[in-house]
This record gives C-alpha cells, sequence and structure tokens, in this order.
C-alpha cells in the first residue's frame, strides 16, 4: 500500500511539472521584470495620482478574483444576480488572470489534491 501510495504521489507531482504554462511564466517574468527596472528608473518621478491610480486599479483586480472567481464561481457560497455577475467579471478581467473559466477549474482541481 505504501508503494502505491508513494507512486500516486509521484505521478501526480510528475504531472504538475509537465503541466507548466510557460507563457504564463514568461509573462509573469517580463512584467515584474519590466515593473523592477521601472522602479530604478522612474522612481522618483512617480506622481502620487499614479501610484493612488494602481492601488486602486489592484483593488478591483482582487476583488473580482477574490468576491467573483473564487467565492461566486469556484466555490459557489452565495448567489448574485447578473448585474453583480458582470460587474464582478469586468472586476476579474482587470487582475488579468487567464479566463475564469480556466481560473475556476485550475482552482478547483487546486483544492482536489
Amino acid at each position: 500500500m505504501d508503494s502505491l501510495y508513494k507512486s500516486c504521489v509521484w505521478l501526480a507531482t510528475q504531472a504538475r511539472r509537465d503541466d507548466l504554462k510557460w507563457q504564463n511564466i514568461a509573462l509573469i517574468v517580463f512584467s515584474h521584470t519590466t515593473a523592477v527596472w521601472g522602479l530604478f528608473k522612474y522612481g522618483g518621478q512617480v506622481k502620487l495620482a499614479t501610484v493612488l491610480f494602481a492601488y486602486v486599479i489592484g483593488g478591483i483586480g482582487g476583488f473580482g478574483v477574490t468576491a467573483g472567481a473564487h467565492r461566486l464561481w469556484t466555490h459557489r457560497t452565495y448567489k448574485a444576480k447578473w448585474p453583480l455577475r458582470v460587474i464582478l467579471l469586468f472586476c476579474y478581467s482587470v487582475a488579468g488572470q487567464n479566463s475564469l473559466f480556466d481560473w475556476v477549474r485550475d482552482h478547483r482541481v487546486h483544492h482536489k489534491f
């Protein structure tokens, strides 16, 4: 039984390694590298309004991921009428995290392992 468990864990681990989304990895590395470069090059020249705008946009995206993709569509913890669903979908789209269908699928798989 122990060897069966170990082989199942190995297979699951191997499948996860092979399923790396290289396009996403490249985009994340590029965006973070660009952000660090921009911070050093333009860090002292940024206006307060720009910083506030970035925080507001980040909050909107985070709200869309948390309240929409995570709570509403993945775990179905509450029901929402279509106007709220549209607002949450818009907020989620600001986060830039693939399609909603991919996010929900990946997160449900995450909870199975």
